[in-house]
């Protein structure tokens, strides 16, 4: 999942898994909340619990599944959630709960750097990536740091490209597809094993007005499908392939999809394109083999929301979010806008910043 810091600095971070897994929110603060459904009277709600509070926490990012084997956990349902600090520092939640304003259960990945310190992370199924400062990627391999230095040995390099930004999507029981985009424009995918040069990566594009990547991987009648979206100054783009080579290379070509300048966000479900647009309303791709643009038409798009609050869209296993501008997180439950506009879609209200229904501790 991805998250952008924006106005009110309350983001979502959602666990790239099942629906039922769960959703964090990031205030500016450093404040680190997790929902969980529960019973309250005859019917069920939504209750947030605190798991962290550092004021310096600047990203969280969930993952998929259990966090290795090195006796850490997530929170609730083993899903690892991994922070970065202002000064590069990366942590996983073990789920130990905050007690008196103490919010301990955190171990260090990666220590503060004085040199060189991540800038940005991204949890993919079961692996964590970071980008640091220089445009150098590292992957975390389950091995913690040393109580004494500290040294920590669980991360290997994998590129050391000025790359800007990284976007990668994970299945179980599957490596998780790892994209960059550097300086330059290029665009590349991870081929999945470490090496030196440019042999470690696929040329998949270069444009220098990419703004923004996400990609998804759904399972389709000739094997898993693998897309990559890229959102440019005239519109949004996607790149597709099948687990299958083609002359010894992947067959896939960039087709543009929508050509609306006005975008200024995209993020992926499963299998799902969703774009939040200028004016705070969201559309959906319908997708297909020809769902391109033609000429000056785009019309595999539909409407799901017209809110003109809307901030910030957020998209984790099935699941989509959006935040409002007073920072209330709603859920999306699928029904679509008519065509003309009257009857747009249900969303589940996941946190009121109005209402005092949060917890400060966990049970």
């Amino acid at each position: 999942m991805r998250y952008r810091l924006i106005t009110l600095g309350i983001v979502i971070a959602v666990a790239t898994a099942l629906s039922a897994q769960p959703t964090y929110r990031l205030h500016a603060n450093g404040e680190i909340w997790v929902d969980r459904l529960e019973n309250c009277g005859p019917v069920q709600c939504v209750k947030w619990y605190l798991l962290g509070n550092d004021p310096t926490t600047r990203e969280i990012t969930a993952g998929l599944g259990t966090s290795g084997g090195d006796g850490l956990k997530g929170y609730p349902d083993y899903v690892p959630l991994y922070q970065r600090r202002t000064d590069g520092t990366i942590l996983i939640y073990t789920g130990e709960p905050c007690c008196g304003g103490a919010c301990l259960g955190w171990k260090v990945l990666d220590p503060k750097r004085e040199r060189n310190p991540a800038v940005s992370i991204f949890a993919a199924g079961e692996q964590l990536y970071q980008l640091r400062e220089r445009g150098d990627i590292w992957s975390y391999n389950i091995k913690l740091c040393t109580p004494v230095g500290p040294s920590c040995p669980g991360w290997q390099q994998l590129d050391n490209s000025e790359t800007v930004e990284i976007t990668a999507v994970g299945r179980p029981a599957a490596s998780p597809t790892l994209y960059q985009r550097r300086k330059t424009g290029e665009v590349l995918r991870y081929r999945g094993t470490p090496c030196s040069g440019t042999a470690c990566w696929q040329l998949l594009g270069n444009n220098t007005d990419i703004l923004e990547l996400t990609a998804t991987a759904a399972q389709g009648s000739a094997g898993v499908v693998h897309t990559l979206y890229q959102r440019r100054s005239d519109g949004i783009w996607r790149w597709r392939y099948i687990d299958k080579p083609c002359d010894g290379e992947l067959c896939a070509k960039w087709e543009q999809i929508d050509n609306n300048s006005g975008t200024i966000s995209i993020v992926t479900t499963d299998g799902s394109l969703y774009q939040l647009r200028n004016d705070g309303k969201i559309w959906i791709y319908l997708g297909g083999p020809g769902a391109v643009c033609s000429d000056t038409s785009c019309p595999a798009w539909q409407l799901v929301d017209e809110d003109s609050r809307t901030r910030q869209i957020a998209a984790g296993g099935t699941s989509f979010y959006k935040r409002h501008d007073n920072g209330a997180i709603w859920r999306y439950a699928k029904r679509e806008c008519d065509n003309d506009g009257s009857a747009c879609s249900q969303w589940q209200l996941l946190y009121d910043p109005t209402m005092s229904t949060i917890v400060s501790s966990q049970n």
